[in-house]
């Protein structure tokens, strides 16, 4: 049992499921199988997986063959093992939702003429007070992605050009969830080595942060 998404409820400012943050991308998951040991039944973990997981993972109870194009990593061996160590980190993304309607298209003339035209302008001034010389319309309306990345500690999200892979972050953002669970605090110009660090994990990207199976736990 699983859902798609999170929702904000009015949380960060924010009504809605599209975005980077924790509640947004968190969802529960609940599994069984028949063949399942007493032992590790009804136990939780701490291992961080993802939505990509489900169908290989899916694959492998029914033992079904997988494609070698899928970027999910199949968490059946967590089912006999729920301690075992995991993936370093996991990932999602979305474009940025300051300055985008539903659906995430650019936002119209005719939005802009709506109720929502005094939101949007006063959104718009506090962006362009806080990118100064790098405010952009086009980049912000239409190629400004959000890269989030989950690990254990901390929430890591980047801003970028996603038309450009070498690009320098416009923005980024990191939360310590031991201090901070619900995100509300910013931590990024206090700790330029932590965010160094997790700037190169973050590049490493989901490939570099898979788990590593041994030969009895595959």
């Amino acid at each position: 049992m699983w859902s798609d998404h999170g929702w904000h409820l009015g949380d960060m400012g924010i009504w809605g499921k599209a975005t980077n943050y924790e509640i947004a991308t968190r969802v529960p998951l609940i599994i069984w199988t028949p063949d399942m040991a007493k032992e590790t039944r009804g136990k939780s973990t701490d291992a961080l997986v993802e939505l990509v997981d489900m169908y290989p993972t899916l694959c492998d109870l029914a033992d079904i063959s997988k494609p070698n194009t899928l970027e999910g990593q199949s968490f059946a061996p967590l089912l006999s093992n729920p301690d075992q160590e995991w993936k370093t980190a996991v990932f999602s993304q979305f474009p940025t939702p300051a300055l985008r309607e539903w659906a995430a298209n650019p936002l119209s003339k005719g939005m802009r003429e709506t109720s929502f035209g005094p939101l949007i302008e006063e959104v718009e001034g506090r962006i362009k007070k806080q990118q100064g010389e790098k405010w952009d319309r086009d980049l912000f309306e239409n190629r400004l992605m959000g890269y989030s990345m989950r690990t254990k500690n901390y929430r890591f999200i980047v801003w970028k050009d996603y038309t450009d892979a070498t690009a320098e972050p416009i923005f980024v953002e990191l939360y310590d969830h031991n201090k901070d669970p619900l995100e509300t605090v910013n931590i990024t110009k206090d700790n330029p080595q932590l965010v160094a660090e997790l700037m190169q994990q973050f590049n490493k990207g989901w490939k570099g942060n898979r788990a590593e199976i041994s030969q009895t736990g595959a």
